[in-house]
């Protein structure tokens, strides 16, 4: 995929057929597999950090970072990872209080 983003220049090439049905369910839930970084390449396994605007478009509401890639770029780019995240209205739970409150965006 980060060979096609090359070639597109646009992260939401990848949702614009399915963005709009996505968005329609109550909660829209997806297991990042790999952490963002801007080191990704097509000989990597990490993800562009464009590719938040894939998630964004479909109306991202839960995201869970335990896919089995999310080390492959390093510590930096998975607590990265976070960072964008939280920096994108997707938010997070870094500590134990953090479980005590609900997160959401309308």
């Amino acid at each position: 995929m980060n060979k096609k983003l090359a070639e597109v220049g646009d992260a939401t090439y990848f949702s614009a057929e399915i963005a709009d049905y996505l968005k329609n369910f109550d909660l829209t839930h997806t297991s990042n597999e790999s952490s963002f970084t801007n080191f990704a390449s097509s000989e990597n396994i990490c993800s562009d950090t464009r590719f938040i605007n894939t998630l964004t478009a479909i109306g991202l509401d839960i995201v869970e970072l335990t896919g089995n890639h999310n080390q492959d770029c390093g510590d930096d780019a998975a607590i990265g990872s976070i960072d964008i995240y939280e920096q994108n209205n997707h938010g997070d739970y870094l500590r134990h209080h953090d479980r005590q409150r609900i997160r959401h965006r309308y």
